[in-house]
């Protein structure tokens, strides 16, 4: 075991896993992602697991690949490694019920360190070949062999520290930092850059320490970054010829970035570009034997299927349609039986029409996101053009024909129960009404809308008609991170008062879509909690004439990455029938990529 003397150290684990938060906020930010038909890649996809494979390593000889993956137990991450250009098949080296995360080889290839949360937690080694593991430094994170195989370096408490693998002390490489975190050895094996700060007070920069030296040298390379649009950098691995690949955002967008060093270590040869050909979700790089490995996130948005009877879960969440493209913006007869809904597929989107019984789809209209159903399937609205101003027409199934009802109108929200009217709904930055649309006047009017206080810091969303169509559910977002779901009655001459508004839960930071059970007696509230990796599903009774709460609100079913409701409230619809609940879900999986051809070393 390595012996830790001096300055106790600081370690971040380096396990990346991208949450549904980030989907949320980043990968769906469009509904149209990783649908471009490219060439052939220049990287070939090792793993195929509906879960997660993270934190890949190559071998010093290139014979063999080893990462993390759940594929034997969702949620809990064992190390695996298998041939990477051989036939073979995987072998699975750990079997704990703590995840084992971020492997990487000895340098004669015959062991991997990683990082394990079992007890004690810390930095383990095991034979690649199989066998027991045995503890290496407690509390240890983010293991790096040197290219030589001699040293690891490795964080703890704070601090990197570095020390021989043949057994002595390691030392805390930049003592004089109050926090140093992600070392990487550069390729001879001299130096190691690392992220770290002087004091609480200080800017985040990259340093770069020699491995027999504590005075670590400032690189100024993450304030170069930002002036670059970078909000976020890691550094992952050092290339010969000092390129560098990074995780980086850019606004919203995250994936691996490559930069060049310049001599002196403290400026940029060349300005960054993607170190792949993945505009977002590419992670956790590593670079040995010429060959760049890494993980890939995947995410598609499918429609899944929760059996629920007045509340209550009765079965298992079973998949509705396929991976093909990206689905949304669902609509549903009033039998169930009958579902329109948008499909994208390589920026080409059309509505298509689905057969609940059957199983059988039907394009009816090319070139449309948005709409919305008749009761009675037989017509659906739909819209074009550019939000909040849209055009509205009216389609029958049976026909291309349509005929246009509005020239300048919100987004088309619900057909009224009798099919007289629909709802409206402005996806904009004001979100301060809610009007209805009479469809034989072509009359619209404001049923709902934000009170004059809020009008500067409050929005509404997620408006739905109650099953009967005399009450309308929605949120408000009365200011930043507080929002909470109400029901207000509607009226055929005037918009609903706020007086007349009646809560259905308490306010709270975690967005939420509220919708009806058929008979309108109880309400659902789907919830995203801890940044949107967790989502929750409630429900709540109401009196059947005054739509007032009755009794506590009970839960109903939790979502668990990878696989978690969207909660666009525009995209996303959630529906419950008679016997089920139809929602969109982020399918969500990782898996490890490699260059199909070495680097020049």
């Amino acid at each position: 075991m390595l012996h830790n003397t001096g300055m106790a150290s600081q370690g971040g684990r380096s396990f990346v896993y991208i949450t549904a938060g980030l989907v949320v906020g980043g990968l769906l930010t469009s509904a149209a992602l990783f649908r471009m038909r490219k060439p052939r890649s220049p990287y070939r996809q090792i793993t195929v697991d509906a879960g997660s494979s993270l934190s890949p390593a190559v071998s010093p000889d290139g014979a063999l690949i080893a990462y993390s993956s759940d594929r034997a137990e969702p949620g809990n991450f064992d190390i695996w490694v298998q041939p990477l250009d051989a036939e073979g098949l995987p072998l699975r080296l750990t079997e704990t019920p703590r995840r084992d995360y971020d492997p990487v080889f000895s340098g004669d290839g015959k062991f991997l360190f990683f990082e394990s949360e079992r007890q004690p937690a810390g930095i383990y080694k095991a034979p690649v070949t199989g066998g027991p593991a045995e503890l290496v430094v407690e509390d240890g994170v983010t293991p790096k062999v040197s290219p030589d195989g001699r040293m690891l370096a490795f964080g703890l408490s704070g601090a990197v520290r570095v020390g021989p693998l043949d057994g002595g002390p390691a030392r805390t490489i930049a003592p004089a930092l109050q926090n140093s975190f992600a070392p990487v050895w550069s390729p001879d094996g001299g130096e190691i850059l690392f992220a770290g700060k002087t004091d609480s007070a200080s800017e985040q920069d990259w340093w770069i320490a020699s491995g027999s030296s504590d005075q670590p040298r400032k690189t100024g390379l993450l304030p170069l970054l930002k002036k670059h649009g970078f909000n976020y950098a890691v550094a992952e691995a050092w290339l010969p010829g000092d390129e560098i690949v990074f995780n980086g955002m850019v606004s919203d967008r995250m994936t691996l970035w490559r930069l060049g060093l310049a001599p002196d270590h403290q400026q940029l040869t060349h300005i960054p570009v993607q170190a792949t050909d993945a505009a977002e979700g590419d992670a956790h790089a590593s670079f040995s034997a010429g060959r760049l490995t890494f993980e890939r996130t995947r995410v598609f948005l499918i429609f899944w299927s929760l059996p629920v009877t007045h509340g209550r879960v009765t079965g298992e969440l079973e998949r509705m349609t396929s991976t093909q493209n990206q689905k949304g913006s669902a609509s549903f007869s009033r039998d169930g039986k009958k579902l329109l809904y948008s499909a994208e597929d390589a920026n080409v989107s059309a509505l298509v029409m689905r057969d609940m019984d059957s199983g059988q789809e039907k394009r009816v209209r090319p070139d449309t996101l948005f709409s919305i159903l008749r009761p009675d399937s037989l017509e659906y609205v739909y819209a074009q053009g550019t939000k909040p101003n849209l055009k509205l027409y009216t389609s029958s199934l049976w026909g291309w024909f349509s005929h246009q009802i509005c020239e300048a109108c919100a987004m088309p929200r619900a057909f009224s129960p009798d099919a007289r009217s629909i709802l409206l709904w402005a996806d904009a930055d004001s979100n301060d009404h809610v009007d209805v649309m009479d469809l034989e006047t072509k009359k619209v009017r404001t049923v709902l809308a934000l009170p004059a206080a809020l009008k500067t810091s409050g929005h509404l969303y997620a408006p739905e008609f109650a099953p009967d169509g005399a009450w309308i559910s929605f949120v408000l977002k009365s200011r930043e991170n507080a929002f909470r779901t109400w029901i207000a009655p509607l009226h055929g001459n005037r918009p609903t008062e706020q007086q007349e508004w009646t809560a259905v839960n308490a306010e709270s930071d975690s967005f939420q879509i509220p919708f009806w059970a058929p008979d309108g007696n109880l309400i659902y509230i789907l919830t995203a909690h801890s940044g949107g990796n967790l989502n929750w599903l409630e429900a709540q009774r109401l009196d059947s004439r005054t739509k007032r709460p009755q009794g506590q609100r009970f839960p109903v079913y939790e979502f668990h990455e990878p696989r978690v409701p969207m909660m666009d409230p525009t995209w996303n619809r959630v529906t419950a029938l008679k016997d089920r609940i139809v929602l969109e879900l982020g399918d969500i999986s990782t898996n490890v990529w490699v260059n199909r051809n070495p680097e020049a070393q």
